[in-house]
């Protein structure tokens, strides 16, 4: 099958670790024996900018094209208008230029399926270029999209448009059905599915071979995550703050990621009076990451806007014992008191007692951790893409009936 994977999200020059779920699942589609291309969109960022402002660097320099590790990916630059103003002007110019892409290399007419990964500005984009090159295409939503894509007569047709048109919806949550549904009933699309993202359990298993366990210590908390409000950092820090006045003995709580949340959380940090023990390491390549998420002792990320959570997923096969909140997409991985804790969004004092549990309860949280490590490795790529497949398959084989 020859798969075309839209996407503004794929590991690349200016931020290595980016979609890295998207290149896992490349990955392990090539290894079925698929020929994969990526076409990976960027906004356009004139050089002058890239000079002014250190953000848009990496945006400016970018290649037209790269070979890495088999797949063929293409950049796709495009004309992004800011705060999702006039959104069906970003996606038309997305469109255009994916088009153009796929005529210059000859390859309109070579795929039998697209797989469009995110609603801004790619899905807005598909049904375009899908009809242009008649070829169907298969929408994977990964977060709740900002209303502002959405708003207003025409952006609601916009994105309806964009969900019927599909000839499959995915999610990678179940958070993700129940936006859906306030948007289109589900029931008027073909196929309309949950299916979650996998890990690299051979990548885990290898960092795990070179961890030395430190059995002179307890109460090592660690967070990987963006650096956005939704993940629920400040929460950990004021549940550490409370343990701290209660004499609970946590060792250090290690946070990986960037992000414009960082300035305010180390402020926070400062003010609560524990930034002793706290170290921001900022964004990491991901098998430093994975080594200093082997070495920790409870994976803890209270986010409140979580459509999945890949790195739940990591902790556990890791054998963490790990927090999640109720009513997200840690639902999904995490079974409450049997391989991890779920608690209330945006409470501290809820999450200080389950952190206070695991850390006074060392047995308690190693039971924890083996069921984590034991349903963790459920969660496959392999797994997830002959899901996929099948839904590719059902989809090519209704066209030709």
């Amino acid at each position: 099958m020859n798969i075309l994977i839209i996407t503004p999200s794929f590991p690349n020059l200016g931020n290595i670790t980016e979609g890295l779920f998207n290149a896992q699942q490349a990955q392990a589609f090539k290894k079925t024996g698929n020929i994969v291309v990526v076409m990976l969109c960027k906004p356009c960022a004139p050089k002058y900018l890239a000079k002014k402002f250190k953000r848009y660097a990496h945006l400016a320099y970018l290649p037209e094209y790269e070979e890495r590790d088999g797949i063929f990916i293409i950049y796709s630059r495009f004309l992004q208008v800011p705060h999702y103003v006039f959104p069906a002007v970003t996606a038309y110019s997305c469109a255009r230029s994916i088009i153009r892409n796929l005529k210059k290399m000859k390859l309109e007419h070579f795929f039998d399926i697209i797989q469009v990964h995110s609603t801004f500005p790619t899905g807005l984009a598909a049904p375009i270029v899908s009809h242009e090159i008649s070829c169907p295409y298969t929408l994977t939503l990964h977060i709740q999209d900002d209303p502002r894509i959405f708003r207003g007569n025409k952006g609601v047709t916009l994105y309806k448009n964009m969900l019927a048109k599909a000839s499959a919806l995915i999610t990678v949550g179940s958070p993700l059905e129940r936006f859906l549904q306030t948007i289109l009933p589900v029931q008027n699309q073909k196929i309309c599915k949950t299916i979650h993202n996998g890990i690299d359990i051979a990548l885990v298993d290898e960092i795990l071979q070179g961890i030395v366990p430190q059995n002179n210590h307890w109460g090592h908390i660690i967070s990987i995550s963006n650096l956005w409000p939704v993940k629920g950092i400040d929460t950990n820090l004021k549940a550490l703050a409370q343990l701290r006045n209660e004499r609970v003995p946590w060792e250090k709580y290690t946070i990986i990621g960037e992000g414009p949340a960082r300035v305010g959380l180390e402020k926070l940090a400062k003010e609560l009076q524990i930034n002793d023990r706290v170290a921001f390491l900022g964004r990491l390549k991901h098998r430093d990451t994975l080594r200093e998420l082997a070495q920790a002792d409870v994976f803890c990320l209270p986010s409140w806007q979580e459509s999945f959570g890949v790195v739940y997923l990591e902790a556990m096969a890791m054998g963490k014992p790990t927090i999640g909140c109720t009513g997200q997409g840690a639902e999904d991985i995490i079974c409450d008191g049997n391989d991890g804790l779920l608690v209330p969004p945006k409470d501290p004092t809820r999450l200080a007692v389950a952190l206070k549990r695991l850390i006074q309860q060392p047995e308690f949280a190693y039971k924890l951790g083996l069921n984590a490590k034991r349903r963790a490795r459920q969660f496959t790529w392999d797994r997830n893409v002959e899901e996929y497949l099948d839904v590719y398959q059902s989809i090519i084989s209704s066209r030709h009936l």
